[in-house]
């Protein structure tokens, strides 16, 4: 309605205005009402363009995945596969030398520990071994006998017992006991290295910078899969 109206208002406004009978407050009302008129076809044409407008914008997608998240995998004991754990458990029979099993140390470190035994001394001055092995989640890296002697009078006992307990480890680990260049080196404190095959054995004497002790450590490199030059 409003088209047909606006097409022919201003052909009635130009005979009305030039009319001799129309009164001045005639042409008053009827300027304020063209006024009025021209005001509303503006707010409908801006209504009318602003519809079209929104109906070419294509509604906006979500970049979000509705899709269901996938459950995280536990991961399993190293306790539970391969050949870690029969290392870790050499000396389970032992008595006083506690053994532990084989899982993640630190992101993809993984090892066990045993002991320590007390093999001589008194406290707070006692000689004790330990034992620890370290690797990957599937490998074995090195397997350590670690003799630490705090009381030097009794240090003869000591050694004889690291060489005891190295036999255990050396039939664990290689099949077989103790070299005797590695026996000698254990029971007389004194560091070496050794290839058997393709192993590493090293023999590794630390004196304190107190003079009052050392350790000694009797290690077994099995594979790259931990560095047995660490302490």
């Amino acid at each position: 309605m409003l088209p047909s109206l606006f097409c022919c208002f201003p052909v009635g406004l130009g005979l009305l205005w030039t009319s001799p009978r129309f009164s001045s407050n005639g042409k008053v009302g009827l300027t304020l009402a063209a006024g009025a008129l021209a005001l509303i076809g503006t707010v409908r044409a801006i209504n009318n363009y602003g519809a079209a407008s929104r109906s070419d914008v294509p509604a906006p997608t979500s970049s979000v995945s509705t899709a269901a998240p996938t459950a995280a995998q536990p991961r399993r004991s190293g306790v539970d596969y391969g050949p870690p754990q029969p290392l870790c458990s050499v000396y389970a029979g032992v008595s006083g030398f506690k053994s532990g099993e084989w899982r993640r140390f630190y992101e993809e470190e993984w090892g066990c520990i045993g002991g320590p035994v007390v093999v001589g001394g008194s406290r707070p001055s006692e000689n004790t071994i330990g034992y620890h092995v370290m690797g990957n989640r599937d490998t074995v890296g090195y397997a350590r006998l670690r003799l630490t002697v705090n009381d030097r009078a009794s240090s003869s006992e000591a050694h004889k017992s690291l060489a005891s307990y190295a036999e255990k480890m050396f039939a664990a680990a290689l099949g077989h006991g103790v070299p005797a260049p590695v026996s000698t080196a254990i029971l007389s404190a004194k560091s070496g290295q050794w290839t058997v095959g393709d192993k590493l054995i090293i023999v590794d004497v630390d004196n304190w910078p107190t003079g009052k002790g050392y350790d000694v450590r009797v290690t077994i490199s099995l594979s790259s899969a931990a560095d047995p030059r660490k302490k």
